[in-house]
């Protein structure tokens, strides 16, 4: 089935998904189409990747909501809608009282938090389903261990957003390419790889998962250099009691090096872990 016959919308789901928009007519509604049309389209191409969801029910209602969500996002933003006692109401830019300006901007902070949930549980939905870990968008969406807006919480962000995490995305790279140079580029990309699906095999690929996200957590939140040392130190314990698992590390170089006997460990060395 098309994907716009999948995901249609009606006024009534649009309403339930988006309480504050109910209004006595339709004015509100009409303003968010292009809005909807244009968010059906995105969700297509850079989240389900084509594959047929046809058959998820619980799915297909997420993707609805993240559309809804996303499309009033939108509509807050380009028509001037002002959240009042009673609902919307679309006034001028010369009519926005600062308090309106601000409530309305508390309102975009609210459904863009709510965008975000709805698009993770979504992303967990899609690594679930068989063959969405072989799509663009699985591969543009999980290439790297932060690809959930919660893993943001081991940084100490609250309440954290899609754009938290692009926000954040130059310091979360500098921690995942110290991971990288660790155990190598073939593993560490063996590691992303199983993230796309759902369990993640092996096993201890879900706590070296658990483990990275702490040290690059930490990172994020430019904490203590020890507690850093500390975390990688354990992060590479961990690889090496898992021989079976992280193969393709204790058959590189890299397994070479960190267990060479005069192994020199400088503290100017980005590889650098023991305190």
């Amino acid at each position: 089935m098309d994907i716009k016959q999948l995901l249609a919308i009606d006024k009534v789901f649009f309403e339930n998904t988006v309480p504050a928009a109910k209004s006595a007519g339709d004015e509100v509604w009409q303003q968010t189409q292009a809005a909807i049309t244009y968010r059906t389209m995105i969700v297509d191409a850079r989240l389900t990747g084509g594959i047929d969801i046809s058959g998820n029910a619980r799915l297909i209602d997420t993707l609805k909501q993240l559309v809804c969500l996303e499309a009033m996002a939108d509509t807050v933003a380009e028509r001037d809608l002002i959240l009042t006692a009673n609902g919307f109401g679309i006034v001028s830019n010369s009519n926005l009282a600062p308090a309106s300006r601000e409530r309305t901007e508390a309102f975009k902070a609210s459904l863009d938090r709510s965008a975000s949930a709805r698009m993770d549980d979504a992303i967990e939905m899609l690594r679930a389903t068989d063959g969405w870990d072989e799509t663009r968008p699985a591969h543009v969406l999980v290439s790297s261990a932060v690809f959930l807006t919660r893993h943001l919480d081991f940084a100490g962000i609250a309440r954290p957003t899609r754009e938290d995490i692009r926000r954040n995305r130059p310091a979360i790279t500098e921690a995942e390419e110290v991971l990288r140079m660790v155990i190598g580029s073939e593993q560490w990309e063996a590691f992303i790889a199983a993230l796309r699906h759902t369990p993640i095999t092996p096993a201890a690929f879900a706590t070296y998962h658990v483990r990275v996200l702490h040290y690059i957590g930490v990172h994020v939140a430019r904490l203590n250099p020890h507690t850093m040392r500390a975390l990688l130190r354990g992060l590479l314990v961990f690889v090496e009691q898992h021989p079976d698992e992280f193969a393709i590390y204790h058959a590189s170089t890299h397994h070479e090096a960190n267990n060479f006997d005069n192994y020199a460990n400088a503290k100017d060395d980005p590889t650098y872990f023991f305190g």
